[in-house]
This record gives C-alpha cells, sequence and structure tokens, in this order.
C-alpha cells in the first residue's frame, strides 16, 4: 500500500512530480482540459493498486537535466530544464510496477500535445538517457510515418549525444544507428520505407506523429518485436491531424475507452492535451493551455493569437491551426469559398479589350464524359480576367443524359457561348487548341504560357506546339506542391474583388463546388465537395494558370508592361 500524502505532495516519503502537477490544477487553478484532468484522478485512484516507485523515473529527470544540452534555437547548448506537466509525465510512465514484482505497468504511451511544446526534445533526452545510462544490450528504436519525420527525434539525440561526449569517447555512429561502446545500446530508426521491419528485438520505441499513418503497419511491426521483454516501452507522440480514419483516429477511440474506464487496458498509459470545445479556442485565450502546456515557457503567446486571428479569417487555414495548435480533430476536406467571396465582383468584359494580347493558359483536361475547362488569364490595372470556355461530349449534353448527373442544359449553354459541345463520349483536345486558334484569329491574342494537368495530354501539347511554340505548353502536377500557393492566391483574389471572371456561370458553380483538403504539412489543393455531379474544373483551369503566372512572374509581369 502506497503512503500518499496530498499536502505535502509526496508518495511513500518522496517528493512526487506526479502529485505536485496534481496540486497545480486541481488547487492552485492551473488551466487543464477534461482529458488531463481525468487522466490524473485515474492515476490518484489506482495508487491503491499498484506499487509506486519514483526512483527510477527521478534518476531520468536528474540525469537530462544534468547533461542534456539542447541544440535548437534560442535554447540551444542550455541545459534542459523539465516543466511539470513533463516531470509528471515521466514519473508516471516509469513508477507504477505491477505489485510485489520489478515488473512496470506501462509497457505503451500515447501522449497528444500541439506542436512546438517539447514533445520531441522530451523523447528525445528520455532515449538519451537510456543510451548512456541504461542497462546494456538495448534496442532502442525511433520511427515515424517517414524517413525524414523519424529523422527530427533521431538527430535531435545524435546532435546531444556529440555535446555530451565530443570526441565520441563513449559512443559511436555509424549507418546502423547510434551505439554505446561500452554496454552495447543502440538507438536505430525505422519508418514505413524500411524493409525488413519485422524480425527486431526492440526494448524501447518512440513513433512519432503518428497522425500521419493511414495504418498500424509500423507500429504493430514495433509492437511485435517488443514482445519479448518485461520492461518494453513503447512511447508513441503527436499532434491530431487531418488523415480521416487514420491509425491516431483509432488509437485515441480506444485511449478515450480507457480513459473513461469503460476499456480495461492498465498497460496504455493516454496523457492527452485537448481543448474541451472548439468555441473556447475563439473566446478565451486561457483556454489555449489545455493543448499547450508548454504555452509562455516554449512556445509564444503571440504566435498563439495570431494563428487563432489566421483561423478566424483564413477558411482554407482554419482546419490546419485548430489541429496542429489545438488538437482538435479536423476533416480533411471542407468548403473553400462562401458565395459572397465567390461574388465580390460580377463585372464582365470584352476580349476586345485585350486584342493583341498576351495571356497565361490553364487547361484541366476531363476524364471520358467530364467536363473540360480551358481558361486564359489576362491582367490589367491589377485584376485578374479570366476568360473560361468549357468543353462537354456529345453524349453528355442533354439534360436527362445518363452521363450529365450534373443535370445542366449544356445545349442552353452553348447558345450562351459558355460551352463547346464536342461530337462523341470524350472531348477531344484538338477542339481545346483550335478554340485558342479562334481567340487567336479574331482577337489577335495568344498564349504566353499555357499550363495543363498531365492527364491524356500527349496530343494536346503536341498540337498546342504545333500551333503556338514549343515553349508555350507547361506541365503542371495535380498536387498539393504545385496547387497550394495559386490556390490560395486565387481565393485572396476573389475575396479583394480582384478578379473578373465575367460572370460566367458555370465558372461561379464550379467556384462553388470547390472544396480544400489540407496535408500534414499545412498545404492545400482542391476537391470537389460532396454530391452528385459537381465538377470544379473550371477551378482548377484557374489555379493551373495562376501556378503558371507564379512560376513566370517575372518574365510575364515584362510582358504586360511591354502591351
Amino acid at each position: 500500500m502506497n503512503n500518499i500524502n496530498l499536502e505535502n505532495k509526496t508518495i511513500n516519503g518522496i517528493k512526487s512530480y506526479f502529485l505536485d502537477y496534481y496540486d497545480a490544477i486541481f488547487n492552485k487553478g492551473w488551466i487543464a482540459g477534461y482529458e488531463v484532468k481525468t487522466l490524473l484522478n485515474n492515476l490518484l485512484e489506482d495508487l491503491e493498486y499498484y506499487d509506486y516507485r519514483p526512483t527510477e523515473a527521478h534518476f531520468r529527470i536528474d540525469a537530462g537535466q544534468n547533461f542534456h544540452r539542447q541544440t535548437k534555437n534560442k535554447f540551444h547548448g542550455k541545459l534542459i530544464v523539465f516543466m511539470k506537466w513533463q516531470k509528471a509525465f515521466l514519473e508516471v510512465l516509469y513508477s507504477f510496477y505491477i505489485p510485489g514484482t520489478d515488473e512496470l505497468r506501462f509497457k505503451e504511451s500515447l501522449l497528444l500535445v500541439a506542436r512546438k511544446n517539447g514533445k520531441s526534445t522530451l523523447i528525445a533526452d528520455d532515449l538519451l538517457v537510456d543510451l548512456f545510462f541504461g542497462p546494456g544490450g538495448q534496442d532502442i528504436c525511433v520511427s515515424s510515418n517517414d524517413d525524414s519525420q523519424a529523422d527530427l527525434i533521431y538527430q535531435e539525440v545524435d546532435n546531444a549525444r556529440i555535446m555530451m561526449d565530443p570526441n565520441s569517447k563513449y559512443t559511436k555512429k555509424n549507418q546502423k544507428g547510434i551505439t554505446n561502446r561500452k554496454s552495447y545500446s543502440r538507438i536505430f530508426k525505422i519508418s514505413d520505407r524500411t524493409k525488413n521491419k519485422e524480425g527486431r528485438n526492440i526494448t524501447k520505441a518512440s513513433i512519432d506523429e503518428i497522425h500521419e499513418m493511414k495504418d498500424n503497419e509500423i507500429a504493430m511491426a514495433i509492437r511485435q518485436s517488443t514482445s519479448i521483454g518485461n520492461n518494453t516501452l513503447i512511447i508513441q507522440i503527436s499532434t491530431e491531424g487531418v488523415i480521416d480514419d487514420g491509425y491516431l483516429d483509432k488509437e485515441l477511440i480506444k485511449a478515450r475507452h480507457i480513459l473513461k474506464r469503460e476499456l480495461d487496458d492498465p498497460s496504455f498509459l493516454p496523457w492527452l492535451y485537448t481543448q474541451d470545445s472548439t468555441e473556447e479556442v475563439f473566446q478565451d485565450e486561457t483556454s489555449w493551455w489545455k493543448s499547450n502546456p508548454s504555452l509562455h515557457e516554449v512556445k509564444s503567446i503571440s504566435y498563439m493569437r495570431k494563428s487563432v486571428e489566421d483561423a478566424r479569417t483564413k477558411r482554407e487555414d482554419r482546419p490546419w491551426i485548430l489541429c496542429k495548435d489545438f488538437n482538435i480533430k479536423q476533416s480533411n476536406s471542407i468548403g473553400w469559398l462562401i458565395e459572397d467571396e465567390i461574388n465580390r465582383n460580377l463585372d464582365s468584359f470584352d476580349l476586345e479589350r485585350f486584342k493583341g494580347s498576351y495571356y497565361i493558359g490553364g487547361t484541366d483536361i476531363s476524364e471520358t464524359t467530364d467536363l473540360t475547362a480551358f481558361c486564359a488569364l489576362f491582367e490589367k490595372d491589377g485584376i485578374k480576367h479570366t476568360h473560361v470556355m468549357y468543353f462537354v461530349p456529345s453524349s453528355k449534353a442533354e439534360r436527362n443524359s445518363n452521363t450529365n448527373p450534373e443535370n445542366k442544359d449544356y445545349i442552353q449553354l452553348q447558345r450562351e457561348g459558355l460551352v463547346r459541345i464536342i461530337d462523341g463520349n470524350e472531348v477531344n483536345t484538338n477542339a481545346i487548341v483550335m478554340y485558342q486558334w479562334e481567340l487567336w484569329e479574331r482577337y489577335k491574342v495568344r498564349p504566353f504560357k499555357n499550363g495543363y494537368d498531365n492527364w491524356m495530354a500527349k496530343d494536346y501539347v503536341t498540337l498546342l506546339k504545333d500551333k503556338f511554340g514549343d515553349e508555350v505548353p507547361e506541365r503542371v502536377r495535380m498536387d498539393f506542391a504545385s496547387l497550394s500557393t495559386p490556390m490560395r492566391s486565387l481565393g485572396a483574389d476573389l475575396k479583394d474583388g480582384k478578379v473578373n471572371y465575367q460572370n460566367n456561370l458555370i465558372t461561379k458553380w464550379c467556384l462553388k463546388n470547390t472544396g480544400v483538403i489540407t496535408n500534414n504539412s499545412g498545404q492545400i489543393m482542391p476537391k470537389k465537395v460532396q454530391g452528385t455531379g459537381v465538377r470544379i474544373d473550371g477551378a482548377v483551369a484557374m489555379m493551373i494558370a495562376y501556378h503558371v503566372r507564379s512560376k513566370y512572374m517575372s518574365e510575364w509581369e515584362a510582358f504586360t508592361r511591354k502591351e
């Protein structure tokens, strides 16, 4: 039976960082979320059923604070000083024992905390202590979804190792990992790309940023490799993410069942720094400590205030900020623009205004019976003028056609000059080039560059070169790297009324149908909103043109100055 003194914050006569943290939250008014409070109360109750021996945990904390010099930013070269929450986490993780044995209770932990709160440095320190002071023969694994992410903690460990052992007298590093020359303990890294992940004898592992994992392949390989030891440990660390139904989602379901005592898994420690609601983020900045326990000490309040303001005003950034800075799960797809933003500029223009000018083209080439869009982007007086022509195969022209789920009367739209109907079941790319040739013959406008996606574009490129020159076609990949910046720029220009798209009804429809998805690096790209028969081709064609404009900005500005 443990002797607990809440007033003196001791367990079995030893000062406890766990009780110190508990006291700060429940008695001194420190801000914490429901899930952290629930965990701490659960742990206090559990002291009745487990032996609590903090000696090893305190050694780890002292060793880190006496030997581990940090390597990042303003903390470079300074000894690490653990915060209350970090000390409490480490103490709990290494102090609960199965009664009457030397077997640690916790075999796995999930630490969920918002970005820039020191979680990587904390785990790197823990692994560093194992390398220098732990028992011999340990195989310690640093893992993540990809090599670069796994390398973050691994490099933090290695940089700190060099500061502790600058001449590599006690440790060494080679392609197999970082090794203690005397104890033969080793730290190495694996990721999703590592071959032969199974068959290892891992004693301890950290798995970083599990929100990026779509499945449990890496985690299962590590679990199987730790099955032979008594005191093996897997520490999973992450922020929230935007992958739907990914590995983190499943781990959080389990963690929350454990917190609510709905699932009995005493070997799993769920330590979750989360907000209690989305609304409180925008209404009460003191609530930010719930997901950011290192606020002020590591993460600046000015940065957080700017992030929240961005989340208020920048729709495409809101999911990224809420999940990364506040651990609020977001869908990876939301609507991009509201109708008022799309309607900021309802002017039109006649192509006669740009007679003799160059334009930047953007072409979204369809698959079979889908809509194809060609955009010609002109620029004058600070306004982007976009002329978009749409192409559909005759097989979907009728409103009641099975290949016309959008239920558009393309025959009428052709009469209005918004669509060209092409014979057959798919759009022949020759029709798109010939339309551009029509523009040249009628208005003497020609493409400076013409961006295109790579779907079925081989014939299109050949025809473009024949008509306008080898330098005109410009391939644009349909990925986050290519579309993130142009999508942001187009969105900002639309909101500012700086895009005149001739009040084109189909273009407006495409913009309304456009959603935005965010990857784990905060980049965005377009995606259709949910629904039957929605099309976004006009919006994508405009983004392709924006991408080309950005890539050739200086040359394009020189062209427009001449006109």
